[in-house]
């Protein structure tokens, strides 16, 4: 659609086209504007400058229809839509950048969360050269099909997400909105404070990115790439003073480095710690993500190890929750605990151990629920330790009925 490209979000001139004119300022444009922005979180796409954002989101543009109604964000963008003037001063700007931050917070923080549960509910395995040369005898004849254990049958990686797609999306375009009003504040007042609203864009940037790797990645050796790349930029937050935003960083560098086919890497980053989690359920789901990776570096004995040790910790980090996620927990880690006996019997019946493989698979048998159906176990958050922005102009946090981040 040619006709879009005159209505870029960002021109030349660093102005949007609304503020280029008086009759461009007008409630006709503001809306018109609008609706540019629905089509853009619908599918359609308008041209912006090179951006690390940009790259990743050009893989693929979300399709059309899948935008949630049901999201959680939806009254704070609306809020948003009806600034239909330029901000007159400092104050209602950085009040405006306020609003944007805690719409694109809540997006990636919270609107993401179940989309990214995929990733956390299900091993990921990237085959090596050594799983394809296997393929390529088992197809050839030359060796039996693998078994459930084999590397070459390892559960697949989830399928990309056209929905978290666009939540990502529509996080960056606020974003780029709240930046480009510093940069407006920062020109006129070189004194202008904006420090921690610059810190908040670029953390909230930085693991969207992160989530667009993940959601985009593919076996080529340039999506590995991009994942190594985009464990680099969550690296400064994994020693941040924030526990919880810490803890975060590390959980979605483990999936990333293990997406990346970077067990080795995924355990120097999950090292073993006996002090329980600043966030719980962060750091129960980055402990099995250490069993993972163990059992990805063929390590079964510690991955069930380490196992048993979260089973026997896990109930006391929950103590002050509801019985119903305390039993979601301890499912969760039956079904871990159930897996790993599994692969590990598999593995050890290929190895020519048949005893030991039956004495693997009747562990496994004895974790598996008995005459009930397992409780699914979810994040609240896909990053925790991140507070509001309360601002009593820009209201978008009243709408955003999270419980307190506080361990």
């Amino acid at each position: 659609m040619p006709f879009l490209r005159d209505l870029r979000i960002v021109g030349a001139s660093g102005r949007t086209p609304c503020e280029d004119t008086r009759w461009f300022r007008s409630r006709t444009c503001a809306r018109l504007m609008a609706w540019v922005f629905m089509l853009v979180g619908a599918g359609g796409a308008v041209p912006e400058g090179p951006s690390k954002e940009s790259a990743l989101l050009a893989t693929s543009q979300p399709a059309k229809g899948t935008e949630n109604s049901d999201s959680v964000c939806g009254d704070a963008e609306s809020l948003i839509a009806s600034w239909t003037d330029d901000a007159t001063t400092e104050s209602e700007a950085l009040s405006r950048v306020r609003g944007y931050l805690s719409v694109a917070r809540c997006r990636i923080v919270r609107d993401s969360t179940i989309r990214l549960m995929a990733w956390l509910n299900k091993p990921v395995h990237i085959p090596t050269k050594d799983d394809a040369d296997h393929v390529a005898e088992r197809d050839s004849g030359k060796s039996e099909p693998p078994k459930r254990g084999d590397a070459a049958s390892a559960t697949s990686p989830p399928e990309r997400s056209s929905e978290l797609h666009t939540i990502v999306q529509k996080a960056f375009f606020h974003l780029d909105a709240a930046d480009r009003l510093l940069a407006d504040v920062e020109s006129k007042n070189k004194d202008a404070d904006t420090s921690e609203l610059r810190r908040r864009s670029e953390l909230l940037r930085v693991f969207g990115r992160a989530f667009i790797a993940l959601n985009e990645s593919t076996d080529s050796d340039e999506s590995r790439q991009s994942l190594i790349d985009v464990c680099g930029e969550l690296a400064p937050y994994v020693d941040d003073d924030n526990k919880q935003i810490s803890e975060s960083a590390k959980l979605w560098q483990v999936v990333a480095y293990r997406r990346a086919g970077k067990p080795d890497r995924a355990l120097q980053v999950a090292r073993p710690v006996l002090s329980p989690p600043a966030s719980p359920m962060i750091g129960l789901f980055i402990r099995f993500e250490r069993c993972r990776a163990l059992a990805e570096k063929g390590d079964y004995v510690a991955a069930i190890s380490l196992a048993a040790r979260i089973a026997v910790r896990a109930e006391s980090w929950f103590e002050g929750e509801d019985e119903s996620k305390r039993i979601a927990v301890l499912d969760r880690v039956k079904t871990l605990q159930a897996d790993l006996y599994r692969e590990w019997s598999d593995r050890l019946r290929d190895e020519g151990k048949a005893e030991l493989a039956a004495a693997a698979a009747e562990e496994s048998r004895k974790l598996e629920p008995q005459g009930r159906s397992m409780t699914t176990l979810v994040l609240d958050e896909s990053i925790t330790g991140i507070p509001e922005l309360t601002d009593a102009s820009s209201k978008p946090a009243e709408n955003d009925e999270e419980e307190s981040d506080e361990p």
